[in-house]
């Protein structure tokens, strides 16, 4: 579980924390107030982890908050405290600008610890294993998926990081390969889902069960070969004529469905421990929709100790969960600020439409 994060100079996460000691959270607050922005960051760290990519693919200069242009420190912090289990990772990475007219960023510090311990650290070109001599590099990448197996479980929890925001137009039923890693818009659902059904047969069959209680008629995924390629298509019952099977490509579902099935797929086909950000799932959804998705959501935390952070303004998301993990952000002299989001009772209005009015956490 993800209990801390920490941002410095990174856009408009100046000196920014954030703590969570729930399974699920929201986000709350207006548009440009830094929501999307923490989601960009832990994207952008899983891209340098796990993926090992340059510095400089990563980060540009636009990243650097453009309001603090004569200040003295230039370094991008970021800080993660994450708990799996019994082990408590604590991971930190300094980025520096090595020439202030040309944006070469380059890692100056990174540091893995594991339940206080050091697992690895690098500093100005050196790298520290243990009581091994120094080794040296170059601070273009990440050193900890390149030198380390004893990061191993915190490795595996950043390749299980999900960040998306589901845009049923990119999604196609095209499937060139198997893929475990989905794209944030989910346009690759299908290769996605392509992998599960080798990998994953268990959360499948699950996924699909539940989604004959929710998408009517639905009866079952099919993966068939197309010339060249193979095709995701979805058999639906066909209710005229009894015993007969309606087959459609999966890029010709509405986009309310295929947002419905990526939202149930997420749930259900996650691995355990899994850290889920979705950004406004409620997108494409009819309203009684996104009540059931959100109780299969928090019995899915519990049972498969998921984490999910999500950025809505549905009404029924916020007071669903507001009162009890919302986080309220604004933007205060270009700073994004949070504060955790109490109950309120006034003349009997929901918790929605107090915001909403603007009677508590207006501007």
């Amino acid at each position: 579980m993800l209990k801390r994060l920490y941002v410095h100079n990174y856009k408009c996460l100046v000196n920014f924390e954030i703590n969570f000691d729930k399974d699920i959270s929201l986000f709350l607050g207006a548009n440009g107030s830094g929501k999307s922005t923490v989601f960009e960051v832990l994207t952008k760290l899983r891209r340098i982890i796990v993926g090992e990519e340059k510095v400089e693919n990563v980060f540009n200069k636009t990243d650097s908050p453009r309001w603090l242009n004569e200040r003295e420190d230039n370094n991008i912090i970021f800080e993660l405290d994450i708990e799996i289990g019994p082990a408590f990772f604590k991971y930190s990475l300094v980025i520096i600008h090595v020439d202030d007219e040309i944006f070469e960023p380059t890692i100056q510090k990174e540091s893995l610890y594991l339940n206080d311990s050091i697992i690895i650290r690098s500093e100005n070109g050196q790298i520290f294993l243990f009581n091994d001599a120094p080794i040296k590099f170059d601070g273009s990448r990440s050193v900890i998926n390149r030198y380390t197996d004893y990061g191993s479980t915190f490795l595996m929890y950043m390749r299980i990081l999900f960040v998306v925001r589901i845009n049923p137009y990119e999604m196609v039923s095209t499937i060139s390969k198997t893929n475990a890693a989905i794209k944030v818009n989910f346009s690759n659902y299908a290769e996605w889902f392509a992998h599960l059904n080798e990998k994953n047969r268990k959360g499948v069959s699950e996924f699909e069960q539940a989604m004959r209680d929710i998408l009517p008629g639905f009866d079952y995924f099919r993966i068939e070969q197309a010339g060249q390629v193979k095709v995701l298509q979805v058999d639906f019952e066909n209710k005229t004529i009894k015993k007969e099977i309606i087959t459609y490509y999966l890029d010709e579902l509405s986009e309310g469905q295929k947002v419905l099935i990526a939202l149930y797929a997420l749930v259900y086909c996650a691995p355990e421990n899994s850290l889920i950000c979705i950004d406004e799932p409620e997108n494409f959804l009819a309203l009684p929709e996104i009540q059931p998705w959100l109780n299969v959501l928090r019995e899915q935390c519990k049972e498969r100790k998921l984490q999910a952070l999500l950025i809505s303004h549905h009404p029924s998301l916020i007071n669903f969960l507001a009162a009890d993990s919302g986080y309220w952000f604004s933007r205060q002299n270009n700073h994004t600020r949070i504060e955790k989001i109490t109950e309120q009772d006034s003349d009997g209005l929901s918790l929605a439409q107090l915001i909403e009015i603007g009677w508590i956490y207006g501007d």
